[in-house]
C-alpha cells in the first residue's frame, strides 16, 4: 500500500484512508522498523508512543522465541529447533526487520537438511528483496535458488522460481525476458 502514497493526489484521491489502513496493518503486525522508515519517507510526524508500543511488543516476542529456542535445543530435536527458528525469521519478517530477517533464514538455511526446504528459505528471502525493492538481495537469492534447483528441484519449486524470475525481470524493465520467463509457467 506505500506505493500508493508515492503516486499523485490525482491518481489516489483517497490518501488518508490509504494512511490510515496502512498504519492499521503496521500496528497489527508490530512493524516498527517499517513504521520508521515510512515516516522518513513521507515527512509523517512519528508517534513516539506507538513506535515504542510496536518494538515493546518485537521484543517481547523475541524474547518468547529465545526462551522457545533455548527449551527446544534442551529437549527437543533438531528439527523442532529449525522450525522455530524460521519461525522467528518469519516474524521477523512480518515485523519488518529486513536485515535481521535475512539473517535469521540464513540461520535457518544452514540447519535445513532438505533441498526443497532450503530452497523454500530462499524463496522467502527472495520475497523480502521484492517488499523492500532490494534487486541486490533479489538477484543473489535467484542465483542460489538457481544452484539449489539444479540439484533437485520439484516440478513446483522450478516453476515458482520462473516466476519469481519474471517479476524480477519486470523490476529490471526487461518485459522480453519477464514475458518469456511467465509464460513458461503455464507451458
Amino acid at each position: 500500500m506505500a506505493f500508493l502514497l508515492d503516486l499523485p493526489d490525482s491518481a489516489v484521491p483517497n490518501k488518508s484512508e490509504v494512511k490510515a489502513k496502512l498504519l492499521e496493518h503496521i500496528t497489527k503486525n508490530n512493524m516498527a522498523p517499517y513504521y520508521s522508515d515510512l515516516a522518513e519517507r513521507f515527512k509523517w510526524k512519528v508517534d513516539t508512543e506507538l513506535l515504542g508500543k510496536l518494538k515493546a511488543s518485537i521484543s517481547e516476542k523475541d524474547k518468547e522465541f529465545d526462551h522457545k529456542l533455548a527449551d527446544a535445543e534442551e529437549q527437543l530435536g533438531e528439527s523442532e529447533v529449525r522450525d522455530l527458528m524460521e519461525a522467528r525469521a518469519d516474524f521477523l519478517c512480518l515485523a519488518g526487520e529486513k536485515d535481521r530477517a535475512l539473517s535469521a533464514y540464513r540461520e535457518t538455511a544452514e540447519k535445513t537438511v532438505g533441498l526443497g526446504g532450503k530452497i523454500d528459505i530462499v524463496f522467502k528471502q527472495i520475497r523480502v528483496g521484492f517488499f523492500y525493492n532490494d534487486l541486490d538481495i533479489i538477484r543473489r537469492n535467484i542465483e542460489k535458488a538457481n544452484a539449489l534447483i539444479d540439484q533437485g528441484g520439484d516440478w513446483d519449486r522450478r516453476n515458482r522460481l520462473k516466476v519469481y524470475e519474471g517479476v524480477h525481470f519486470m523490476l529490471i524493465r526487461d518485459f522480453k525476458r519477464a514475458a518469456d520467463k511467465l509464460l513458461d509457467t503455464v507451458a
